[in-house]
């Protein structure tokens, strides 16, 4: 490779002079000693140049070993996921590691896009390594030991996926069965603390798992006789160690010391700074913030109530919006017409470019039921890999057939004709589902496989900004979809306070509930299971509102930018210039945005 520079530096220097000669003909004949400064410049600027446009390959390597080791792109994992104490140990170490080696790269040797991946890459590291040492959920919450990824995912899974071959599902299938037992049996020894609030939806998402593995995975063996008796022997295994971890569950478990599933001020903060590189928030003031703009909102809610109808407060008008709901039966194909409206829309409303294959054949389908009980709404997205076209799609939690009749009404109702309409956008297109298929076109591949809270928040610009000022509404239901937009942003202005609240310390459990089910006028039921989704985490639910404003201020930036330099902006290239650079946090998106623009207009 050594051998190559020379010539490289000759060739670059034989351009520069060339472009040096034909300025300095025209300027600079009368000054040698400026002629020659003119020349070092143009060398300099030249190689730095051309050295600056080639990607380091030490980062793009470690790019590969993060995807490797928290994806499982291009290799298998290297150690298996035993669910044991030194599988989290080793992990911690790994990306320790890989961190280091991270902060060894000289920036100053990466590309631009390079450089932006740098800051994300690291955030992620950083926020990992938090959390695998301070916050151990491994050690507090039984659901981290019952995933059944990727036999079954929210958009389907290995049992699922019939796009797949079946032969090799089956022997991904059978391969992911052994591992269960083992990770179960270390379940029992890595619990060390209680956590009452998780106990009775731990138990629920067991219960889905035996169903699946009892009923759907025997009727999937059938279907290939090749591994069917593997596949069944496998079964009987599964089913018996979720047996022992039903009992442990249920006696052993709730005797072991009660834990604290609130991560702190300084966790929070850590995440906000770290993970979203958001350098001037805290918690405190993101709880605060949250507040003020819950109050703002329900007072546009209520402004929006009396242009649609001066006689009735808004709840009035809501609770009439979730009496018009789809029927059980045609609940799915109801979702799945809504979705086939949205390509259509994106194309005609001209605010998208949709540059991919099967763009037009987004679905709408049933998600495996255990979902029902983790989710109470469903996914939206598409399939992630690098370079996949395949359709986005809306996974649905279905309704259960053996539900009470009150209970399957209570479920229609948050699955009512408002609802679809104001959310549909978000979940397909040109929200998640067609986020990801530019996500799978990036060049840069840490892009297709993560995304910051950026993708949430611009799904929700989406479904508060264009959505219904851009004609996708039913004409005549155009005044009262407009409440269950509100409606809806009022839910999402609720989040910083019970995300940040509850983890502060500052907002209980029972209070967070009562602001989703007399506040937001959610079911109790689903207002639980967006509550206790959220004490899981820690800031990943509630940061998207505040990069909703982000967003706005991005696109205000981006025409005042545009006029400022003679040109005319547009919502589809400012639209397009966001996809097409990834879900990177906005501070990023920002900077990507405008060096592109410097670059274009100063051409």
């Amino acid at each position: 490779m050594l051998c190559f520079i020379p010539y490289l530096c000759l060739m670059y220097i034989d351009r520069s002079y060339r472009q040096y000669r034909n300025i300095t003909q025209k300027k600079f004949q009368k000054s040698s000693k400026l002629s020659l400064l003119v020349l070092l410049v143009f060398l300099t600027s030249t190689i730095v140049e051309a050295a600056a446009s080639r990607d380091n390959r030490n980062f793009e390597a470690l790019i590969d070993d993060y995807l490797g080791m928290f994806h499982g792109l291009g290799q298998e994992r290297r150690q298996l996921n035993d669910g044991s104490a030194g599988y989290y140990a080793t992990i911690l170490d790994e990306t320790r590691a890989l961190l280091l080696r991270l902060e060894d790269i000289d920036r100053d040797t990466l590309t631009f896009q390079q450089d932006l991946d740098y800051r994300f890459l690291g955030g992620l590291l950083r926020s990992k390594i938090m959390d695998g040492e301070r916050v151990k959920r491994w050690q507090q919450d039984p659901r981290v030991y019952l995933a059944l990824e990727p036999i079954i995912s929210a958009r389907g899974g290995l049992l699922y996926d019939e796009l797949r071959p079946l032969q090799e599902r089956a022997e991904k299938i059978l391969l992911h069965l052994r591992d269960i037992p083992q990770r179960l049996q270390n379940a029992h020894l890595n619990l060390k603390s209680y956590i009452p609030l998780w106990y009775q939806n731990s138990l629920q998402v067991l219960e889905g798992n035996i169903e699946i593995v009892e009923y759907d995975l025997k009727d999937f063996a059938k279907r290939v006789p090749a591994l069917e008796d593997a596949l069944l022997a496998a079964r009987m295994q599964v089913l018996e160690a979720y047996a022992d971890f039903q009992t442990f569950l249920v006696e052993e478990w709730p005797q072991r010391p009660v834990g604290d599933w609130k991560i702190g001020k300084e966790i929070f903060d850590y995440r906000i700074r770290n993970l979203h590189l958001i350098d001037d928030l805290t918690t405190e003031q993101f709880y605060q913030w949250g507040r003020r703009e819950y109050q703002d909102q329900l007072h546009v809610l209520r402004e929006t109530a009396k242009v649609v109808d001066p006689t009735r407060t808004w709840q009035e008008i809501e609770f009439d919006i979730q009496e018009d709901h789809p029927s059980a039966e045609n609940m799915i194909d109801e979702h799945r017409k809504a979705v086939q409206r949205t390509g259509p829309w994106v194309i005609e409303s001209g605010l998208f470019s949709l540059p991919f294959d099967k763009d037009n054949q987004a679905i709408a389908a049933a998600t495996p039921a255990v979902y029902g009980r983790r989710q109470w709404y469903g996914f939206g997205g598409a399939p992630r890999g690098i370079g996949l076209s395949e359709p986005g799609g809306w996974r649905l939690v279905p309704v259960d057939p053996r539900w009470s009749p009150e209970r399957t009404e209570e479920f229609l109702q948050g699955h009512n004709y408002g609802m679809i309409n104001a959310m549909v956008n978000h979940e397909v297109y040109p929200g998640h589902g067609m986020i990801q298929l530019f996500l799978n076109h990036n060049p840069r591949k840490l892009r297709t496989y993560e995304s910051s809270y950026a993708n949430q928040a611009f799904c929700y610009y989406i479904e508060w900004d264009l959505v219904p000022n851009y004609g996708f509404y039913p004409t005549d239901k155009q005044d009262i979809y407009q409440i269950e937009k509100e409606r809806n942003k009022l839910w999402r202005y609720a989040r910083p306070i019970y995300d940040a609240g509850m983890h502060l310390g500052k907002v209980s459990v029972d209070e967070a509930v009562n602001i989703m089910h007399q506040g937001v006028l959610f079911a109790e039921r689903f207002a639980f299971i967006e509550v206790e989704y959220t004490t899981r985490g820690g800031s990943t639910t509630a940061i998207p509102t505040w990069g909703y404003h982000q967003v706005l201020k991005l696109r205000d930036d981006y025409f005042a930018y545009m006029a400022n330099r003679g040109q005319k902006g547009t919502l589809r290239d400012f639209h397009d210039r966001v996809m097409k650079i990834g879900m990177l946090p906005v501070v990023l998106i920002r900077e990507a945005m405008f060096h592109q623009l410097e670059i274009e207009l100063s051409e």
